[in-house]
């Protein structure tokens, strides 16, 4: 027998534009991130790679609160299909989402602090005073 949330697909129709929207924006800003963590720099795209660490803390903070907050739709989305699902199989999948959600959360809120601590330091030594 069908479980109800598999019976007709119409209704996840918020899940396929949200993984299409992840392909286009999630994945390459999370190429961009990977890229700006490398510390050895490529001497041919040497503007390139200044102009990507001038700006890693912007697409850590882009992406953890964009990752952290598509989660949400997922993580209530389980929680509406209770009624078809035995508590441990509902568990068991909100535990291996929740650090999808908790990760990205933290790294979003640690490179706001960081970019924060950026920005106090340049108007610290600003010549405005």
């Amino acid at each position: 027998m069908l479980r109800p949330a598999t019976k007709d697909l119409s209704h996840l129709s918020w899940f396929h534009s949200m993984l299409i929207f992840e392909l286009i924006f999630q994945v390459p800003l999370l190429i961009l991130i990977l890229l700006t963590l490398s510390h050895t720099p490529n001497r041919t795209n040497l503007a390139f790679n200044r102009a990507l660490h001038k700006c890693r803390n912007l697409f850590q903070i882009i992406y953890g609160t964009h990752t952290a907050t598509t989660m949400i739709p997922v993580l209530g989305y389980i929680y509406s299909v209770s009624y078809s699902a035995p508590i441990a199989n509902q568990i068991t999948l909100v535990l291996m989402y929740l650090p999808f959600a908790i990760l990205p959360l933290i790294m979003a809120i640690v490179s706001s602090l960081k970019l924060l601590e950026q920005l106090d330091a340049k108007s610290s030594t600003s010549k405005f005073d």
